[in-house]
């Protein structure tokens, strides 16, 4: 399925590229795809009619569990199976935590962050420092 590149990122365009690759994974019902990628079919359901954009966590799972590029879903641009360093049927590496799960992490932090005030925010970061000089070996928290 190849769209013109000046397709702007709309949610009609995202719906209908979701539903082709979709299609072309083998998957026919949303339910298998919120099943492959580890997802509720909630989000799936969403995008698919259009009513909203996919949110960049389910965009990097999608990516990591099916490799339906998240540029071409978005833009319709380039190919739109992405080129992972793993077989989609594999995991990743095990080298760390996945991408989906750092993303989801993130999200969580940066929601948490938000919450709190600018004095909170010094205290954290400077405690995430703290415990990111104890990984490497280094000593007591600068004061």
């Amino acid at each position: 399925m190849k769209e013109s590149s000046r397709e702007k990122i709309t949610t009609e365009g995202i719906s209908s590229r979701l539903k082709w690759a979709r299609k072309q994974l083998g998957l026919k019902t949303q339910a298998e795809l919120a099943a492959k990628i580890g997802v509720k079919k909630g989000p799936i359901s969403l995008v698919e009619a259009g009513i909203r954009h996919p949110s960049e966590a389910f965009l990097y799972t999608l990516e990591e569990k099916t490799g339906i590029s998240r540029t071409w879903l978005l833009t319709g641009e380039g190919e739109w199976k992405a080129k992972i360093p793993w077989g989609v049927a594999e995991s990743p590496p095990a080298y760390g935590p996945s991408v989906s799960a750092v993303m989801k992490e993130f999200a969580e932090f940066l929601a948490v962050w938000m919450r709190i005030d600018e004095e909170r925010r010094r205290q954290a970061l400077e405690y995430l420092r703290f415990l990111a000089e104890q990984e490497k070996g280094g000593g007591e928290p600068r004061h």
